[in-house]
């Protein structure tokens, strides 16, 4: 379990770098792409970042050995210990007064009922349910204000646009809903099991509404509040690591532009500004009551606003050919963020199994670490192995002086 927790970190430190990497090429490059391809090279990294750890390749790039993983021992010179094969093996170590003068520290391993990293990983499970449970419950209370203050839009020419467009994206069988806040300052999208589009108390005209239910409806069509939902996760799991809002925050700018790219797909400059001036409209400054889990017609951050009207107003030819190359791209990196980093497995995979497999009425685990280390004169166990040999089961150890290394092989029960 430690070792899955380090490589757990590591993995975070790999896509960290990823995530770095993204956002220089958007930096310098992003405009020639468009904000789909953007919105959807996150969503391949979010995926990441959920997914179980992907292995390790050719033992990593980088292998980090841990050597306090690994117990240290020191054996009396002189101990001698005398195993006649009458004398039952318990008795052995307390027959024999050296061992009582043994210094046995304990390890991370090694007779201890909980370590530093099992502290770290309580702590971090605890923070991370916390991260979790807030989220939720703040969105539990967001939609408890909206069926208490969220009035049902009667307008009839209101609800003749919402329908029209709904019929026109073939979402005319789905129970999605319309209303209007007062504690929101843009429209937006909400809801798992009943959702419902937010309009602020603004009054729109006929070409705003169509835009704002296009907006909002491109974004039920993609399922971005499972997008949302996804990324509640990945914070929750992630809360240390400052890159992961980070990621948040520009992969919600490049979904917004996303949406206003399908939006506006074939509109001519005149209907651009009328929609970068609708959102211009919906601009003021209290800030709009929201959750994580909703999309905001708005998306804050004056620089994020910037580049998202620069990109209404003055579209650029989109370089569609390296869509394929790129998410492979990314999509490799993705996959092989395990391979950066390869925690040397030598006390989880030689010494976990000891504990469990000792048969019963034999020499503990100690015990046979105290024969061997006595028997090459002290040194460090870097490995236990349990093997099976026609149905008896024998321990082989490797021991490691300061010049030599020793592989002795025990059984417990003679």
């Amino acid at each position: 379990m430690e070792l899955y927790f380090l490589s757990f970190l590591f993995k975070s430190i790999a896509i960290s770098a990823i995530i770095l990497v993204i956002f220089l090429f958007n930096a310098l490059f992003g405009r020639a792409f468009s904000a789909k391809l953007r919105y959807t090279v996150w969503l391949v990294v979010l995926i990441g970042l959920i997914l179980p750890l992907p292995p390790v390749i050719n033992g990593g790039i980088f292998t980090v050995s841990l050597p306090d993983l690994t117990a240290k021992f020191s054996a009396p010179a002189k101990a001698q210990y005398s195993v006649s094969e009458d004398s039952a093996a318990g008795n052995v170590l307390n027959s024999n007064p050296a061992i009582g003068k043994i210094n046995f520290p304990h390890g991370l391993f090694f007779g201890r009922s909980f370590s530093p990293f099992m502290v770290c990983m309580f702590l971090w499970g605890v923070t991370a349910l916390a991260v979790f449970t807030y989220h939720i419950r703040r969105h539990i209370n967001f939609m408890r204000a909206i069926r208490r203050w969220g009035a049902a839009v009667n307008d009839e020419k209101i609800l003749s646009i919402f329908k029209t467009i709904q019929a026109e994206k073939r979402l005319e069988h789905k129970n999605i809903s319309l209303l209007v806040c007062g504690f929101v300052s843009s429209s937006m999208l909400t809801g798992f099991l009943h959702p419902s589009i937010l309009l602020p108390e603004k009054n729109f005209n006929a070409d705003e509404l169509e835009l704002i239910f296009r907006h909002e409806f491109t974004h039920y069509m993609r399922r971005d509040l499972l997008v949302k939902f996804l990324f509640v996760v990945t914070i929750s799991i992630y809360w240390f690591n400052p890159l992961i809002f980070w990621m948040y925050e520009l992969m919600q700018a490049d979904g917004e532009a996303s949406c206003d790219e399908a939006v506006l797909h074939n509109s001519g400059k005149e209907n651009r500004h009328f929609y970068a001036e609708t959102i211009i409209g919906m601009i003021e400054r209290k800030k709009t009551a929201s959750t994580i889990l909703s999309t905001c017609f708005i998306y804050k951050g004056k620089l994020s606003l910037k580049k998202r009207l620069d990109s209404i107003l003055e579209p650029t030819l989109k370089m569609k050919w390296l869509a394929i190359p790129v998410l492979s791209i990314v999509l490799a990196l993705t996959l092989l963020s395990g391979s950066v980093f390869a925690v040397q497995e030598l006390s989880a995979s030689a010494v976990s199994p000891a504990f469990s497999a000792l048969p019963e009425s034999a020499l503990s685990l100690k015990g046979i670490m105290e024969i061997a280390l006595e028997k090459s004169g002290g040194g460090a166990v870097e490995e236990v192995h349990l093997e099976q040999i026609n149905g008896k089961s024998f321990y082989e150890l490797i021991i490691r002086t300061n010049d030599k290394a020793y592989e002795i092989e025990i059984n417990p029960e003679t």
